[in-house]
């Protein structure tokens, strides 16, 4: 247990923000749906009915005939979609190696580009944002762009990123000095969240709930070795 903790410790990390995120915005609403669900709920009050309301709901005619038609339509798509995918794995698994590869690419590159495309969006953005902030400092001396959070958060080292990253994803070039800065770029976000939380410190977290799981998730996918291709060998 402890040398997996300390093996694949980073990774809980990394997947803590998400999880933090699915347990609030999607767990506690179910359960609170659920509950909600057994009572007879009023603006003022609400009065507990069991399944009272399931039993309504199984005695309506337009819900039953929706029910249905959900349950027809999910059906026919499942089964088109499957259809269509053995279709096209018979029509690829005569050809070639190299016409396989090919094929495979061609239909998975999609994924793999707005991937990468929502990465460079992101940076691009944060960068953006950073230049910006310390453009209007220097300008005005307004407190609001010197918060730490602001300008930890929104990098302008974020700005390099957008060039680096399609070169190490696409043509693993520079994949060191790409992991290095979206290192680099992290761990200044996860200062600036500490500051955020500091007693007596700035307090605009909302802008670090927003920008921190951008930079662990982004820092995270470059990290991985099989992200990138190889970079070529030399003779």
């Amino acid at each position: 247990m402890g040398a997996a903790l300390r093996r694949h410790g980073w990774s809980y990390l990394f997947v803590l923000p998400t999880f933090a995120l699915f347990v609030v915005f999607t767990l506690v609403p179910v359960l609170q749906a659920f509950a909600l669900s057994l009572q007879s709920a009023r603006i003022a009050s609400s009065e507990w009915v069991g399944l009272q309301n399931f039993v309504t709901l199984a005695e309506d005619p337009v819900f039953r005939q929706a029910l249905g038609n959900t349950v027809l339509y999910s059906l026919v798509v499942v089964a088109a979609q499957l259809t269509l995918a053995l279709v096209v794995a018979s029509l690829i698994q005569p050809l070639g190696q190299k016409s396989q590869t090919f094929y495979r690419a061609l239909f998975y590159l999609p994924l793999v580009n707005s991937a990468i495309l929502v990465a460079m969006a992101w940076s691009f953005l944060c960068g953006l944002l950073g230049v910006i902030l310390i453009l209007a400092w220097t300008a005005t001396r307004h407190v609001f762009w010197a918060w730490n959070e602001n300008l930890l958060q929104l990098s302008p080292l974020s700005l390099a990123l957008v060039v680096l990253v399609p070169l190490a994803l696409l043509r693993g070039r520079a994949q060191r000095a790409t992991r290095v800065l979206a290192a680099a770029v992290l761990l200044l976000a996860m200062f600036g969240a500490l500051l955020a939380v500091v007693p007596g410190g700035q307090e605009n977290r909302a802008i670090v709930a927003l920008f921190l799981p951008v930079h662990l998730v982004l820092a995270w996918a470059l990290a991985l070795p099989q992200v990138a291709p190889p970079a070529p060998k030399k003779r």
